[in-house]
C-alpha cells in the first residue's frame, strides 16, 4: 500500500518514472491555475492507480514532444516560436525532472523560469492566429482572451487571500493531500506558535496516524504535549521519537524537560546531556540544561553552560537574562550587571530586565539607581506589584518610610495575596505606634502562613497592646 512507502527515499528511477506526470500538471498550472499547492505531494508509484497515472504521463508527454517535432518540420515563423519555448520549458526543467531525486518531486517554484516560456508562446501564436483574419476574428479572440484573463485574475485573487495566512495554505494541502504527513505536521506547528495545542495535536495524531515512523511529529507532539503538562504521554512520545531517529536532539531536550518539570533532575541532565553529544551546539538543550542547574542551584555549571550558549548564540535573549540571573545569584555583581544591561539592549520593553538591575543596586546600596530603574519597569508595567514593593524597599532603606508605605500600599491593591507587602506595612505602623493597623497587616501575613512563629509572636503582641489601649 501506498504507506509502505511514506519514508522510502527516491531512486533515479522511480523519480524519473514520475516526472512526465507532473511536467503535465506544471503545464496544466500554467494554463488553468487550480489545485496549487504549497507541498504537492508525489510519492513512488505503490499501486495500480499510481501507475495508470505514470503510464499516462509518459503517454502525454510523448504526444506533447511529437507534435512539436511535427511542428520543427515546417520550418515557419510558427514552428520556430513552438520549437524555442518548448526547448525553453523542458530545458529549465531538466535539473529538477530527470533521473537526479530532490525531496520534493513536484514544487510550483520552479515555474518561474521555465513559465516564461508559456506567456511568450500565447502571445506570439496569438498574433499570428490573428494575423490577417476580420476585424470580427479579432473582436472575438479579444473577448475569448479576456475572458480567460479574468479567470486568471479570480484564480490570483483567491490564492493571495489563502496566501495571507500560512494555516490556510496548509489546509488547503491537506485538502488536496489528505495522506500528506508533512502537511499536517507543518499545520500543528502553526497550532503549537499560536498556543493551540488542542487542534496542533490532533494534526500531529494524524502525521503519526499516516506515518508511524515519523519522528518530527512524534518530536513535535511530545514538545506540545509538555506545554500542556501531560508529562506521561510527552515522555512516551519523546521516547518513540528517539527510538525512530536516535542521532536528533530534540526528543533527548522533551525528555529532559519532562524529567525536569517531575523533578526527576538527575535524569533531566542525563538527557539534557545526551541531546548536546549528539548535537553541542543546540540551542534548547544549552538552555534547558543552564536552566536546570539554575533551579537546582548549581550556578558554576549554570554560568559555564549559559556562557557556551551565548558564544553560538549571542542574541539569545533567556540565555542573557539567565546568566545574569545566575551570577546575581553568585554575587558576582560586575558580571551580572553586565548581563542584565545586555538584556535592555536586546529587549528595551522588558520590565523584568531593569527590575534585576535595579535589585542588583539595591543590594549594592545604590539607592538612587535602584529607583531609577525600578520606575523605568514601573513605566513598562504599571500593574506589577512586585515592582511598587522593590520601590518600598528603596525608600524603606533611605529612611522614608512615608514614601515606603505608599508603596506597599499600592503593591497590596495590586495584588491583594501579597504578604511581604502587608509584613512591611505592618513593620512601619508599629513603629509608628498604630497598633490596630499594624495589627491588621500582621494578621493577613499570619493568615498565609499560620506556622510562622515570628508572625504569631508579632500577633500576640499586637493584641495585647491593643487590649492596653
Amino acid at each position: 500500500g501506498r504507506e509502505d512507502f511514506l519514508s522510502a527515499t527516491w531512486t533515479p528511477l522511480s523519480y524519473l518514472s514520475v516526472q512526465p506526470w507532473v511536467i503535465l500538471n506544471y503545464i496544466r498550472l500554467l494554463i488553468a491555475p487550480f489545485g496549487q499547492s504549497i507541498d504537492h505531494f508525489i510519492l513512488p508509484p505503490a499501486n495500480n492507480a499510481d501507475l495508470l497515472k505514470t503510464f499516462a504521463g509518459w503517454l502525454g508527454i510523448s504526444a506533447i514532444l511529437f507534435t512539436v517535432w511535427k511542428h520543427t518540420r515546417k520550418n515557419t515563423a510558427v514552428s520556430s516560436i513552438i520549437l524555442f519555448t518548448a526547448g525553453w520549458f523542458f530545458l529549465n526543467l531538466v535539473p529538477t525532472s530527470s533521473i537526479l531525486p530532490i525531496n520534493d518531486a513536484m514544487a510550483e517554484r520552479r515555474l518561474y523560469v521555465p513559465g516564461w516560456s508559456y506567456a511568450l508562446a500565447v502571445t506570439a501564436l496569438l498574433y499570428f492566429w490573428t494575423d490577417g483574419h476580420s476585424q470580427r476574428f479579432r473582436v472575438l479572440t479579444f473577448t475569448l482572451v479576456t475572458l480567460y484573463l479574468s479567470l486568471i485574475t479570480a484564480f490570483t485573487i483567491r490564492r493571495n487571500y489563502i496566501y495571507t495566512t500560512p494555516i490556510r495554505l496548509w489546509q488547503e494541502t491537506i485538502a488536496l493531500y489528505p495522506t500528506n504527513f508533512r502537511a499536517h505536521n507543518n499545520l500543528a506547528n502553526l497550532y503549537a506558535d499560536r498556543k493551540e495545542f488542542a487542534p496542533a495535536i490532533d494534526e500531529y495524531l494524524a502525521a503519526i496516524k499516516i506515518h508511524p515512523r515519523y519522528a518530527s511529529a512524534h518530536s513535535n507532539l511530545a514538545l506540545v504535549l509538555c506545554e500542556t503538562k501531560d508529562y506521561p504521554r510527552a515522555l512516551e512520545y519523546s521516547m518513540k521519537a528517539a527510538a525512530l531517529n536516535p542521532r536528533r536532539a530534540d526528543p533527548c531536550n522533551v525528555m529532559g524537560r519532562v524529567y525536569a518539570e517531575q523533578a526527576r533532575y538527575k535524569e533531566s541532565e542525563l538527557a539534557y546531556l545526551k541531546g548536546i553529544e549528539l548535537d553541542p551546539q543546540n540551542i534548547s538543550a544549552n538552555a534547558g540544561l543552564g536552566l536546570l542547574y539554575y533551579q537546582t542551584k548549581k550556578l558554576p555549571q549554570a554560568a559555564q553552560i549559559y556562557e557556551r550558549l551565548l558564544s553560538v548564540e549571542p542574541l539569545h535573549l533567556e540565555a542573557v537574562n539567565n546568566l545574569g540571573l545566575t551570577y546575581y545569584e553568585l554575587k558576582n555583581y560586575p558580571k551580572s550587571l553586565e548581563y542584565f544591561e545586555r538584556a535592555v539592549e536586546l529587549a528595551p520593553h522588558m520590565p523584568a530586565a531593569y527590575i534585576n538591575i535595579g535589585n542588583i543596586y539595591l543590594d549594592m546600596k545604590k539607592y538612587d539607581l535602584a529607583l531609577t530603574n525600578y520606575t523605568r519597569a514601573a513605566e513598562l508595567s504599571p500593574s506589577n506589584a512586585m515592582i511598587q514593593f522593590n520601590q518600598g524597599l528603596v525608600y524603606l532603606a533611605e529612611k522614608k518610610p512615608d514614601e515606603a508605605l505608599t508603596r506597599f500600599q499600592k503593591a497590596a491593591a495590586l495584588n491583594p495575596g501579597y504578604v511581604e507587602a502587608y509584613f512591611q506595612m505592618g513593620e512601619i505602623f508599629l513603629v509608628r505606634k498604630d497598633y490596630t493597623q499594624s495589627l491588621q497587616n500582621f494578621e493577613k501575613v499570619l493568615k498565609a502562613d499560620p506556622s510562622d512563629p515570628y508572625v504569631k509572636r508579632k500577633v500576640e503582641y499586637l493584641k495585647e497592646l491593643a487590649l492596653r489601649h
